[in-house]
């Protein structure tokens, strides 16, 4: 069981992080493992940011007053605060971020998920060949925007 850096490319049309949230369930659906016979499958839930809210950017959610809970949360060392479980974090927009970016930074996500259902990546994304095409893939849909997702597997 693993979590996964994983970015949703937004259909032509989409700007905001509103419209975003309305689409990612749509182009996320088709690699649902939920479904046995589904051999595309390769998550089991997903997050909206999740663990890897503000990945791309200086956010730290670990920082933001709305997830701390000194009554239930864990323990944060760097910070000493008690924090919410990054399940119940709030949601950051700035994870819809340009592709453009996330190609100038060159820090590749571990899968990218198309708006016309195909998926690029493998959890395996040490190896040459899965960074190439997750690369190639964000060069094809450099002008779109794309949303930060955890998809747990």
């Amino acid at each position: 069981m693993s979590h996964y850096l994983t970015v949703a490319i937004m259909p032509d049309g989409v700007t905001s992080y509103a419209e975003a949230r309305g689409v990612v369930q749509q182009i996320l659906e088709p690699h649902c493992e939920m479904d046995g016979d589904n051999e595309d499958g390769v998550w089991d839930w997903y997050q909206v940011g999740g663990r890897w809210t503000g990945f791309y950017s200086e956010y730290d959610p670990e920082d933001d007053p709305r997830n701390v809970d000194n009554a239930t949360g864990y323990n944060a060392e760097r910070t000493g605060r008690k924090i919410k479980w990054p399940t119940q974090w709030k949601e950051f927009e700035g994870d819809l971020i340009p592709v453009s970016y996330i190609l100038n930074i060159r820090k590749f996500p571990v899968y990218v998920f198309l708006p016309d259902g195909r998926r690029v990546g493998h959890w395996d994304d040490e190896r040459e060949e899965n960074q190439q095409a997750v690369e190639v893939a964000l060069l094809d849909a450099k002008d779109k925007l794309a949303l930060v997702v955890d998809i747990h597997s």
